[in-house]
């Protein structure tokens, strides 16, 4: 469990690094660890959208499978009986 979250973390931690550890004066390195860490999130970000996309299209067609349970509607009518 949460093996994405864990090598999310370490992409964010590296990205940092990358940025924290630049020598401001030489701009070569600046630029590289700019375009490094950025692809590093870039990364992060499409792989999560991915994520919740999937989660959306599983939650929509759960909902369609069976609404009254995913509302919990079904059980409100259960308790006035």
């Amino acid at each position: 469990m949460f093996i994405k979250e864990r090598d999310y973390l370490k992409k964010i931690k590296s990205a940092i690094d990358k940025l924290q550890s630049m020598k401001y004066n030489d701009s070569k390195i600046v630029e590289s660890h700019v375009v490094s860490a950025t692809d590093d999130l870039i990364e992060i970000r499409d792989d999560m959208k991915q994520q919740i996309e999937q989660f959306d299209i599983w939650a929509d067609e759960q909902s369609q499978l069976d609404p009254l349970m995913v509302t919990g509607l079904d059980e409100k009518k259960e308790e006035d009986k």
